[in-house]
């Protein structure tokens, strides 16, 4: 049996385990399928452009994937970031909740800058690109964790009084736009998502705006700070102001 691996379990039971080889093909062709929901929406891609991009026959799509809807489902839930062990990273030790809501932020905005094809996606199904009957995937873990971050901290004090959500959907909005949609565009104008310098200007952009928000004040020389001690982006732009 081709790309399946068969092992014998005690009392005869006999497991079927997908092959290396058999994930590897399934990932690509989920990675070409995000590449082409972007680019085209579900309602412009075609199959057979999934199966030249990943290389294989039209046909073959169909052991991995019984239907265009059933990939469309897979690219749109499975393919959202775990960052479940990021997020037990960035919150593990005793840390102030400011410096939390940075790290989970930076780290949110350098997936974005990673891989800008899921928030593609998502838009276009926002506006209603999708097959019926899809439901959006679950929120990112990094976002959840935001969201639990500021509302402890604003329960014991540590921030100002805010809407936890709607702070988290405008980090995902400012992030997404800045780098996804912007050098769609605003082509001249964008930042440059695949330099260091370009993102760490996103970082610092989106930063000191959750910073006011959740201090509601400003530092005597008039530049945003962190309450609980926290510090600003970790990675500066070079040159920033």
């Amino acid at each position: 049996m081709t790309g399946v691996i068969v092992a014998i379990q005690p009392f005869g039971r006999v497991a079927r385990m997908a092959s290396p080889a058999r994930a590897g093909t399934r990932q690509r062709i989920l990675s070409a399928t995000e590449e082409l929901l972007g680019e085209l929406g579900y309602n412009g891609m075609r199959l057979h452009q999934v199966a030249q991009r990943v290389g294989i026959q039209k046909s073959s799509l169909f052991h991995y994937f019984a239907s265009k809807q059933a990939l469309y489902r897979a690219a749109l839930h499975e393919r959202v970031r775990d960052g479940d062990e990021l997020v037990r990273g960035i919150l593990a030790g005793v840390k102030p909740p400011g410096e939390q809501v940075r790290a989970l932020i930076e780290a949110y905005v350098d997936q974005v800058a990673r891989n800008a094809d899921p928030i593609r996606v998502l838009a276009r199904h926002a506006l209603g690109d999708a097959p019926p009957g899809v439901a959006a995937p679950d929120i990112p873990p990094l976002l959840v964790a935001l969201v639990d971050v500021v509302r402890e901290g604003r329960r014991k004090g540590a921030f100002a009084p805010v809407d936890e959500v709607a702070l988290a959907i405008s980090v995902v909005g400012i992030a997404a736009f800045l780098l996804a949609a912007a050098p769609v565009l605003f082509p001249q104008a964008a930042i440059d998502a695949s330099s260091p310098h370009g993102v760490a200007r996103v970082k610092q952009h989106v930063v000191a705006m959750v910073s006011r928000t959740l201090a509601g004040d400003a530092d005597e020389a008039g530049h945003p700070s962190f309450p609980s001690g926290a510090r600003g982006p970790s990675a500066e732009a070079p040159g920033a102001p």
